[in-house]
């Protein structure tokens, strides 16, 4: 019984590790949304990055827009290509082809930058759903951890 209920306790701190990863990633960004000050930006270049991801002999690719842009903050230039204030999206070639046409070379679009992180800024000032992916397993896992540890301390019976 006592394998059984260390295994239910160690499933329980995963779930709890993998809500808690995710509410604070979650924060983070609502954190630097919420400090972000705007300002006017030069766009010098887009693109669409490839990724290929080899797993299992399984290979998936996918596409990432690229926006690089220009811009001044507390009297100094920067350049950079943060496009999220989290974590880059991915998806169809078509989808990140449509994306980058909302930003033309030479265009003046809307920079967001962190407070005093300038190397942080970024152009979608946007909630993305990646957050809730650790917070949505975390919550499986959770009831999933807690059946199993009721079920090791009180064993079944018929």
């Amino acid at each position: 019984m006592l394998g059984r209920l260390a295994k239910s306790l160690m499933a329980l701190a995963v779930a709890v590790a993998f809500v808690v990863m995710g509410y604070r990633w979650q924060q983070s960004v609502k954190d630097t949304m919420a400090d972000a000050q705007a300002v006017d930006a030069t766009v010098i270049a887009t693109g669409v990055e490839r990724q290929e991801d080899d797993t299992g002999g399984q290979t998936t690719v996918s596409f990432t827009p690229t926006v690089r842009y220009r811009f001044d903050y507390r009297g100094e230039g920067h350049t950079t290509e943060g496009i999220w204030p989290a974590a880059t999206v991915s998806g169809e070639r078509d989808w990140a082809a449509s994306f980058i046409e909302d930003y033309p070379v030479d265009a003046t679009v809307t920079a967001h930058v962190p407070d005093g992180e300038p190397d942080r800024a970024f152009l979608v000032n946007e909630r993305t759903y990646g957050p809730w992916i650790p917070m949505g397993i975390g919550g499986v896992l959770l009831v999933l951890s807690l059946y199993d540890l009721l079920r090791a301390l009180r064993p079944y019976q018929t």
